[in-house]
């Protein structure tokens, strides 16, 4: 009796050797002016280190998975992961590819910028989607 436990067939090796992934940087997508305005506008916040200005870019309607705006205001004020708190000095949000749907646009890409100490953070925007409300851009969260 043979054990497979842990060990890859060919057939499924064939599949890995054949995904064509793309090497180095991502290149950043073209972007509407307005949805590049609020871009940079949310970095030029976040670079303040004001919290109550970070959460102006916010929609009061935000949900991501299950933190809503005034949650998400907790987290940039107190987590050690928020950039806030981490001490960027230059932040940076980087769009790889943007779909619009009407009022809204799901975005992929990624968060970075450079802090008082220690390496650059880097994160995916992940599944966050941005939403128009009395004309300007704000983040929805990952809401349906």
């Amino acid at each position: 009796m043979g054990n497979d436990q842990g060990t890859i067939g060919d057939d499924l090796k064939r599949i890995a050797y054949s995904l064509n992934v793309s090497q180095g940087k991502p290149q950043p997508a073209k972007l509407p002016p307005d949805v590049q305005a609020f871009l940079d506008k949310y970095s030029k916040d976040v670079d303040s280190g004001d919290a109550a200005k970070v959460m102006t870019n916010f929609s009061d309607r935000y949900l991501y998975n299950g933190m809503k705006k005034g949650d998400q205001e907790l987290w940039y004020r107190y987590s050690p992961m928020s950039p806030l708190t981490a001490g960027v000095t230059s932040a940076t949000v980087t769009v790889t590819m943007i779909e619009p749907q009407g009022d809204k646009a799901y975005l992929a890409g990624f968060y970075g910028g450079k802090l008082k100490s220690g390496p650059p953070g880097i994160s995916p925007i992940a599944d966050n989607q941005i939403i128009k409300e009395n004309g300007e851009w704000k983040w929805y969260g990952n809401q349906k």
